[in-house]
Order: C-alpha cells, then structure tokens, then sequence
C-alpha cells in the first residue's frame, strides 16, 4: 500500500506520516477481564480510522484498473461496468468468455501483492436462460467456485429470477422489532404509541427496506411489507385486527411503506443527480435516452413517481440538479 502510494506522488513528510502510523503497531485482547499478551501487528490498515478505507481503495484499485482497461465485462450501453466494489467486496459481471478472464486477472494482481483471495468465500450465479452457460464452470486460485441460486452483494440477495426476496424482508422486520421487545419496546409497558413509531422508523425500516430503492418491488411485495407494518402499528395502539388502514395511519401519524420507497428512491436519484461524471450518472444520462424501451429501469420508475407527487422531469433535474431538496406539499422546495 505505502509502495503504491509513492508511485501516485504521496512523498516527503506525507509519506512519511503514512509510514509512522503503521509502524510497530499492537494490540490486546480483552476477554472475560482478562488481558491477552501484545501481538504485533504485521500487515492490513487500522480497523475503524478515518484514512482506512481510503487507503484500502487505493491499495485495490490496481485490479479494478486492470479490470477496466481489459475492456471486459458487462455493459450498460456503452458504460463499463463490469466490476462493481465496495471496499474489498468486488462483484464480477459479464458473459461466460469474460468472466474467468476476469478472476485470472484478479488472481495475478492478488499473487504480485503476495495476498490470497479464498475462493470459498466466492459464489457465482447465473442469470441467462440458456442451458450451456448454467454447465460451465469457473476456477479461482486452482478451485472451482461454487454455483448457487441466490447470492448477497453489500447486504442485498439476488437471485436468478431477478425478484425481491420477500421473505427474508419480512423475516429481517419481525426479527428486529422482536429482538427490541426485551428492552421494553411494547405498547403494554406504557410506551407512548408516537416513541414506538419513532423506534421502528429509526431501528426496523433502514433494515426492513434495505437496497429496495435500486431492485424492482412489484405491487404484492409492496402490499406484504406494508402488511407487517400495519400490523405492528396495530399493536402499537392496542388496535384490533379489524381497525381500519387509515385510521391506524392517521392515529400515530405515520408513512405507508410506498410513501417510504418512493422517498428513498428520490433520495437515491437526487444524489446520483448531483455526482456529474460518474459512472452513475452517466447511467442515468444513457437510461434517459432510451427510457422509453425499458419501462421497469430505474429513470423510468423515478419519472412515474415525480409524476405522481406533481414534481419537476427527471429531464429537468438531471440538466439543473440542486444542492438539496425538500419533498413537502408535492413540490421540491430548498431548505
């Protein structure tokens, strides 16, 4: 990492500090009171410091150039976008010819860094219909990589058939608000019904509603997550099963789960809107040229849902994206 970060003109006293920080670095281990002896640490960034993950990126960006100068991999028009990564979660996409060319180049960076990639930790799944591409097989460091069915990237499960793992949604609601009951989270210890709200919308949603802004939730998934909410929000009140939808709404003064999606999808296109020149955007820029040929792409479900809170074009926001903005009383206003 230091090594790399000299050759892209970190010198003199910066490098230098660089270098410091990771000398003769330490820890202990704390268990059951008991403190282990030092062990000295000989290799990987900081865990928690504000400089680690930037380092980190630097020091796998080697791969992801080498990736993106191949000219391999999947994509979207004519945007490369073959390796999407977070940290050291890297996600290869492309046709069967790429792929193992892929994983040879992944394996050649990782051997001249003198690291090992466990190849049982990597699954490969296969989204096309076609019977040859689901019999062939791919090998990372002289073993072969496990096919699945379904697979997690950054915390979202996708599977072969394109659609929103419902229920592990569902499982994901019932098991945070459950796991808050032995802290006292329940309408019969005397908790105010407006506190209990503001701990699912704060602690349960962010997790219950995980990455459905950029996968595509069809009228009945929508319609079972808004079930369990409703059904929480029931017992919240000490509602019967039989109250009415817009009456447990009204009372606690709460969002319906469509109402939550489409801000979080806004959120998540007013961002992109205002990152010009990023791959991202230039997505977006692509999907608005030929929107109209894809009616379940992500510009086409953000122009339904600024046309249904009476809000400015995709087109319009995307030529003068704002600094931020406000959704209250079907407009955009700036705070």
């Amino acid at each position: 990492m230091l090594n790399k970060l000299y050759h892209d003109g970190i010198e003199g006293d910066m490098w230098i500090l660089l270098r410091n920080i990771y000398q003769d670095l330490s820890l202990k281990i704390k268990w059951n009171n008991e403190t282990s002896e030092s062990i000295n640490i000989m290799q990987g960034v900081r865990q928690g410091a504000k400089l680690s993950s930037l380092l980190y990126k630097r020091y796998n960006n080697t791969i992801l150039n080498a990736i993106s100068s191949s000219n391999l991999g999947a994509k979207i028009g004519n945007i490369q976008v073959g390796s999407p990564t977070c940290a050291d979660d890297i996600a290869l996409l492309g046709e069967r010819s790429d792929l193992q060319a892929m994983l040879n180049i992944i394996d050649f960076h990782t051997k001249r860094d003198m690291v090992k990639i466990n190849p049982d930790k990597s699954e490969i799944m296969c989204v096309s219909k076609g019977s040859k591409q689901q019999t062939h097989s791919y090998s990372f460091n002289g073993k072969e990589i496990k096919r699945v069915e379904k697979l997690k990237h950054l915390g979202i499960t996708r599977a072969t058939n394109g659609k929103v793992n419902l229920d592990e949604r569902l499982k994901t609601g019932r098991q945070t608000i459950y796991a808050l009951l032995g802290s006292g989270l329940h309408a019969r210890t005397g908790m105010s019904p407006l506190v209990l709200k503001k701990i699912w919308k704060t602690y349960v949603v962010p997790r219950y509603l995980y990455g459905l802004e950029v996968q595509i939730c069809m009228k009945k998934d929508v319609s079972e997550l808004e079930k369990l909410q409703r059904k929480m929000f029931k017992q919240f009140q000490c509602l019967s099963d039989r109250t009415a939808s817009a009456a447990v709404y009204i009372l606690i003064g709460a969002e319906p789960i469509e109402s939550v999606l489409d801000k979080n999808m806004l959120a998540l296109f007013l961002s992109i809107s205002r990152l010009d020149g990023s791959i991202e955007h230039q997505i977006l820029e692509w999907e608005l040229e030929i929107s109209t040929e894809f009616d379940n792409s992500f510009i086409c479900r953000i122009s339904k849902i600024l046309q249904k809170y009476q809000l400015p074009t995709a087109e319009e926001i995307m030529k003068n994206p704002p600094s931020k903005y406000i959704l209250e009383k079907n407009n955009f206003k700036k705070p």
